[in-house]
């Protein structure tokens, strides 16, 4: 498994449009999915290797609100949360989280940044939060 983390090539336009149009026509990257995928990633991934579904409690979707998305003004950093639940992906080895800025669960191709790491075992008895600072380079 290549762990390792990117943003995409999609990630890049979002954040660049965001920042400087007036009306940007994309929506603030807010939602992740994730997944069983091991491949290096990479800023023309598009979509997860392998995604979960129905992973979501209790309605069962495919992705989920971030648990929080702020900045640190004087750091010149994004901040972006993710939360798996305990009652989440129950019987999965989550191996990949993307970010994405699409909220309808059926938008292809979305994915702002993929983040790959070593295998977390999920039951009910854990829970994943992972933490993505974005900083200007």
């Amino acid at each position: 498994m290549a762990n390792g983390q990117v943003l995409t090539k999609i990630g890049f336009s979002v954040m660049m449009e965001r920042a400087y149009d007036s009306t940007p026509s994309y929506n603030q990257i807010s939602q992740f999915k994730i997944g069983t995928g091991s491949t290096t990633p990479t800023t023309s991934d598009t979509i997860l290797d392998s995604m979960i579904s129905s992973w979501t409690y209790p309605l069962g979707y495919e992705q989920k609100n971030c648990a929080s998305v702020g900045f640190l003004i004087a750091q010149q950093k994004a901040v972006i949360a993710s939360l798996v639940a305990p009652k989440e992906a129950n019987g999965n080895t989550i191996t990949e989280l993307g970010l994405t800025h699409c909220y309808e669960m059926s938008c292809p191709d979305d994915i702002c940044a993929r983040i790959v790491f070593t295998g977390v075992a999920k039951t009910i008895d854990n829970q994943l939060y992972v933490v993505l600072y974005f900083e200007r380079g």
